[in-house]
């Protein structure tokens, strides 16, 4: 699944910030692409909410790219109150 190779970039700390950018568009697209729950269960995923939460250093527009994840799950129609 997708979501599987988006975890095991954003898990190696050899990839690069670039890849991890797209990693986390990716999260969001996916957030995006399905905003009535459809990927609830998976996009629920601990690893998630970890990534979009730690801090390494980014440059800024990859913040921003962290940031619109995070708001697209924490808008999503089917998502609990959000703690991103």
């Amino acid at each position: 699944m997708i979501l599987e190779l988006v975890q095991k970039v954003l898990a190696d700390d050899n990839n690069g910030e670039p890849l991890d950018k797209l990693a986390f568009g990716v999260i969001g697209d996916l957030a995006d692409a399905f905003p009535n729950g459809e990927l609830k269960p998976v996009l629920l995923a601990e690893w998630i909410g970890t990534s979009l939460v730690s801090r390494k250093g980014y440059d800024k527009e990859t913040k921003t790219t962290v940031k619109w994840a995070r708001e697209v799950l924490c808008s999503s129609a089917s998502r609990p109150a959000c703690v991103y």
